[in-house]
């Protein structure tokens, strides 16, 4: 193990300090945007107005949600994914925070409301 550790180094950095791979995504937003290794991940909340059967969400104005890699590679699809709170959100990218979940199903079908 030690000399594992010797050859490649400690994971989630290098020897200046810098991040390295998905270390970004373990970063606050604040010092995520202070990085140019790094890049903010935003989203649009996404809410269903109580109209008693609604088939059209709303978006919310962009929020700074997360981190990543500024090398990642983010695709153009548009993706729906839930953080811990369970708060779906929009992502115009394909990139979406560490950890947070598809949340697609409960929107399939609905166009965004005009």
């Amino acid at each position: 193990m030690l000399l594992s550790l010797l050859l490649h180094g400690c994971p989630g950095g290098d020897d200046t300090g810098t991040p390295t791979g998905d270390a970004c995504a373990l970063l606050d937003v604040a010092t995520c945007a202070s990085r140019a290794d790094c890049a903010v991940i935003d989203g649009r909340e996404l809410s269903v107005p109580d109209t008693g059967g609604a088939s059209c969400y709303n978006l919310a104005d962009p929020s700074d949600l997360g981190c990543h890699d500024a090398q990642s590679e983010c695709t153009s699809a548009e993706t729906f994914a839930a953080g811990p709170d369970g708060v779906c959100h929009w992502f115009n990218n394909g990139c979406i925070p560490t950890g947070w979940v598809d949340c697609y199903d409960a929107y399939q079908g609905m166009n965004e409301c005009p």
